[in-house]
């Protein structure tokens, strides 16, 4: 059994882009019953050179990040999925029960979980109550192409 005991979701927001949307992104990948009552911390830093970025971060707990984890699966394609299940061995940190997920964020504007390999995504980092093997996390993870 697979569950969640907490979850994080954070992204950057360049000058070039329109923060507004960026959050709104972050906030499309949440379950809806849950998008107007988490609580986004904002952190200003400074670029290369001296651009302002701004982070956005997400902590979630027990009670909606199992429910998150579950909602984000059955969003993603088959083929997400499939891509997912395939990877876990550079997505899963086994001895700390973690695993790391990176979406487009110009999906995520739109209302779609997409898996994304570049830099402007938004980073999920699921932390797993107990320590699960990857055939487990793998099987869990294909379980959603059932039903």
């Amino acid at each position: 059994m697979v569950e969640v005991r907490g979850a994080e979701v954070s992204t950057y927001c360049h000058s070039t882009e329109d923060c507004s949307k960026v959050i709104q992104a972050m906030k499309n990948i949440l379950p809806e019953e849950f998008r107007e009552k988490v609580s986004i911390n904002k952190q200003i830093v400074h670029g290369y050179y001296g651009n302002p970025i701004e982070i956005y971060s997400i902590k979630l707990d027990n009670s909606v990040s199992d429910v998150f984890f579950k909602s984000i699966l059955s969003r993603m394609s088959r083929e997400d999925r499939a891509l997912l299940a395939l990877t876990l061995k550079l997505r899963y940190e086994a001895s700390r029960g973690r695993l790391y997920v990176r979406l487009s964020k110009q999906d995520a504007y739109a209302g779609r979980v997409v898996l994304l390999e570049s830099d402007d995504v938004i980073k999920t980092v699921f932390h797993l109550k107990t320590r699960v093997s990857l055939k487990e996390l793998e099987d869990y993870i294909k379980s959603f192409d059932k039903g």
